[in-house]
């Protein structure tokens, strides 16, 4: 966990893609046809790319997706001598990729590009990739325990309990925003009603009513 990272390697299905969208960018878009969901093919095919970059004897860290644990993906991890370790599925508050601090830069870098065209997402994906630097990437894993001194319980209780704390400054807008995401999460995006008035018990929120 030195902060080095393995080219990104993106998957489409989309046949009009130009073939050298890359445009010396360090990484692969491939082309493969009916492509609908991640496989443990899909997971073969990703391992075919980085074989280079990986060492013998190397570890995989991966979810509980059934693209790293079907046997198939299992069997071919252990012929080519990686060994594997999958996260359980409530360990998301110290790896999960949607969590952690270099992977909200990608999202930025990628955010702030031209991404109005399909081709142009591809390439905005490869620029914003390597983004992050090695320190950031290091410093997470430290963070989270994976590096560096062995965490105590009280560490990782702490880690467990890390979540956004709003001021008071912010107060009223970080609860108006968490009635909101509540309305989505309970899937209660109203409709007004066509005389204008809103449904019984509930008060509106943007685009959604929310009941309280």
């Amino acid at each position: 966990m030195d902060g080095t990272v393995l080219p990104p390697i993106v998957f489409t299905n989309c046949e009009t893609v130009q073939e050298d969208i890359e445009g010396g960018r360090e990484g692969k878009v491939i082309y493969i046809p009916d492509l609908t969901q991640p496989s443990a093919d899909l997971t073969s095919s990703w391992l075919d790319e980085v074989a280079d970059y990986l060492m013998d004897g190397s570890l995989v860290v991966h979810d509980s997706g059934p693209e790293f644990t079907a046997k198939a993906a299992q069997d071919d991890f252990a012929g080519r001598d990686i060994s594997t370790m999958r996260i359980p599925s409530a360990g998301g508050a110290f790896i999960n990729p949607c969590d952690n601090p270099f992977n909200s830069q990608l999202k930025r870098i990628y955010f702030q590009q031209d991404i109005k065209t399909y081709d142009n997402k591809l390439r905005a994906i490869l620029e914003a990739y390597y983004s992050p630097t090695e320190q950031t990437i290091r410093g997470y894993f430290e963070h989270v325990g994976w590096k560096g001194r062995c965490p105590t319980r009280r560490y990782v209780q702490n880690l467990l309990s890390e979540g956004f704390r709003p001021g008071k400054q912010h107060q009223a807008l970080y609860e108006e925003m968490l009635r909101v995401y509540r309305g989505w999460k309970k899937n209660l995006r109203g409709m007004q009603r066509e005389d204008g008035e809103r449904e019984e018990g509930a008060r509106r929120v943007g685009a959604w009513f929310v009941w309280e």
